[in-house]
């Protein structure tokens, strides 16, 4: 995974050139931690950190997949 994978944006906007918003890992990251959330049997840092390492499986599939995306 390069580091423009990492820093590609989720919503981008082609009006806006400052490179600010959401990710496209930390959106993958923010939907997942809403799931584990719901399983109280872990910390909210536990939580956090588990779903930046899911976020970034899952862009590792998505550019395994879609290599010229």
């Amino acid at each position: 995974m390069t580091v423009r994978d990492n820093l590609e944006r989720a919503f981008p906007n082609p009006h806006v050139r400052d490179g600010l918003g959401v990710t496209v890992v930390d959106y993958f990251a923010a939907l997942i931690l809403c799931e584990f959330i719901k399983n109280n049997d872990t910390t909210f840092e536990e939580d956090c950190e588990m779903a930046y390492v899911v976020a970034d499986k899952m862009m590792k599939e998505r550019n395994a997949r879609y290599p010229n995306a």
